[in-house]
């Protein structure tokens, strides 16, 4: 239907007011071309002016002007059918913080949760959908294990060498996790971003560092590692041990890192052998809620939309 025909960029199409100015041009130069065959004898004229059966200058008059109209319709899109430009998306970066503490040496989670974390951290970097992302290692402080990188296949050469022996400190100070992911990603120029604590709990100092964090656009969310009912810790020596002489036991408290994730904007769920744990947090999608801008203002000091 003609009703249906449109143009895409009709802009261009004011630019159809200089064809006649350069239609106007050729033909001024068509006629000093005719005052030099009025001036010239017309026996030395062939030797000066090539000629051709049809006058070339007489057609370029026309078939210049006629041409730039047809490109200049053509870059105003005609079209029967408009179709939605897609908005320019952000990517928001990821830092995933993975727990290098004793904790995760318990056995658990089959062969060991150290294993199947880092199973599914590499799982995570070959399925997200481009993006920049990092990796932090912590236990008693926060380390930068692979810078913020666009090619995941370079983070996830990392993963396999990330072992609670590579801490000087043992501890699981996720508060420094969270303000050492945040601290990488503003070096790295963003305002904006996901945060992946990968742990078995929280506690209320990293409470306060997801509220910070969120404060300052980064999302923070918890794949939680481990079981409820939990395992001993062990460590080179042998099972950790308190000051009483009893063997601690690693367990997940899934409760805690969801109050951790409401506080940052985030999601928490438990480590699954499936995607479904992935899906879940939504940082497969680097164009998600992180690359959406973050209201500093919408959470309360509960963590909860004010």
């Amino acid at each position: 239907m003609i009703a249906d025909f449109i143009f895409l960029r009709p802009w261009w199409l004011l630019a159809l007011l200089l064809v006649p100015a350069l239609f106007i041009l050729q033909r001024v130069r068509h006629g000093e071309r005719n005052a030099w065959q009025q001036a010239v004898d017309p026996h030395l004229l062939p030797h000066l002016i090539e000629t051709t059966g049809k006058d070339p200058a007489s057609l370029r008059s026309w078939l210049i002007p006629l041409g730039a109209a047809i490109a200049i319709v053509a870059l105003a899109g005609p079209s029967w059918q408009q179709q939605k430009t897609p908005l320019w998306q952000v990517k928001a970066p990821l830092v995933i913080a993975m727990d290098l503490s004793s904790a995760m040496l318990a056995a658990d989670l089959a062969p060991s949760r150290l294993l199947q974390a880092r199973a599914k951290i590499s799982a995570l970097l070959r399925q997200r959908r481009g993006g920049e992302v990092g990796l932090v290692a912590w236990a008693g402080d926060a380390f930068t294990a692979a810078p913020m990188t666009r090619d995941a296949a370079t983070a996830a050469v990392v993963i396999d060498s990330l072992t609670p022996d590579l801490m000087p400190v043992d501890g699981q100070r996720a508060d420094r996790a969270i303000e050492h992911a945040v601290s990488i990603m503003k070096s790295a120029g963003f305002e904006r971003g996901d945060i992946l604590l990968v742990t078995d709990h929280a506690d209320a100092q990293a409470e306060a560092a997801a509220a910070q964090a969120r404060a300052q656009g980064f999302r923070v969310s918890a794949l939680g590692v481990g079981t409820a009912s939990g395992a001993p810790m062990t460590s080179a020596s042998g099972f950790v041990s308190d000051a009483s002489g009893q063997v601690q036991l690693a367990r997940l408290d899934l409760g805690s890192l969801r109050a951790l994730a409401a506080r940052g904007g985030g999601t928490a769920v438990a480590l699954t052998v499936d995607g479904r744990d992935l899906d879940a947090l939504g940082v497969l999608d680097p164009q998600g809620p992180a690359s959406q801008a973050i209201n500093p203002g919408s959470a309360g000091p509960d963590g909860k939309a004010a």
